[in-house]
């Protein structure tokens, strides 16, 4: 960006930039404006440069992650970031690992106009905010069916649950009838199932 242009960028992971020249994940010059908070920039494939460029700018950096110390941000190197794809939402993310330097690293002040992350869940779980788009939720999982509905004897209904984001704690998932005139053991068996 160039020509006293601004950007602002707040709880985004920008991944797999490519870049000819200058800085892979963000460059800026000629007194440009960029406010940064949040962000994660990772996994950028440079033919020269850096990840960040912004010697001719001005930038405002509050808490984010850059795979060097290029624009001094947080913390640098590897983020742990798993591969794109459905981690729940309606738009492929990356989903930090279990060790991630993202996890509970952000500013809050910084992520305050935010009611959710990408995947539409709560923006702040932990106590503070994670860098990037997602946020991890202990024990979080997603199911692969919403509804189930089985015919009385008609046999046995199954639940595709998978779990995602971080391994730290066990959660458990609870089978009982939702309308209530089913009566247990009777009608159907409730099984708990928990993961660690």
């Amino acid at each position: 960006m160039a020509d006293s242009s601004s950007v602002t960028l707040s709880n985004s992971t920008l991944s797999g930039n490519v870049a000819l020249s200058k800085a892979g994940g963000i460059f800026a010059e000629d007194n440009a404006t960029v406010s940064l908070s949040n962000t994660a920039f990772v996994g950028y494939f440079l033919f020269s440069g850096s990840s960040c460029d912004i010697s001719t700018g001005l930038l405002v950096n509050i808490n984010n992650h850059f795979d060097d110390d290029s624009c001094d941000g947080i913390n640098s190197g590897d983020a742990a970031l798993g591969q794109l794809m459905n981690n729940g939402g309606s738009a492929l993310t990356h989903l930090p690992q279990a060790g991630s330097p993202l996890i509970d690293a952000g500013d809050n002040a910084a992520a305050s106009a935010l009611t959710s992350d990408q995947r539409g869940g709560v923006r702040i779980y932990n106590g503070t905010v994670d860098i990037g788009a997602v946020e991890i939720a202990t024990g979080f999982v997603q199911f692969g069916t919403v509804n189930v509905n089985v015919a009385e004897n008609a046999g046995t209904a199954t639940l595709s649950i998978v779990r995602v984001g971080s391994n730290t704690g066990a959660v458990s998932v609870n089978v009982v009838s939702s309308d209530g005139s089913a009566t247990a053991s009777t009608d159907y068996t409730a099984v708990s199932q928990t993961f660690s």
